[in-house]
């Protein structure tokens, strides 16, 4: 079961994209394109200024120390 059934699309990807809103990067996986929800979210991290990553790109190295 895909997590918008029981609020409905709509609701669902308004709430996360609350929740991007709050994010420092989006990390995009493999077939994001066959998902409306996925390229809706895409659209607004880039409006946003997001960093946005792609499964193929592979997840940036992050200095732990830092954290």
């Amino acid at each position: 079961m895909f997590m918008g059934t029981r609020l409905g699309d709509e609701k669902f990807l308004s709430g996360d994209l609350e929740i991007l809103k709050r994010c420092d990067a989006v990390f995009m996986l493999l077939g994001y394109l066959d998902s409306k929800g996925a390229k809706e979210e895409l659209k607004f991290a880039y409006e946003q200024g997001k960093e946005i990553y792609f499964e193929l790109d592979g997840i940036p190295d992050v200095d732990l120390q830092s954290v």
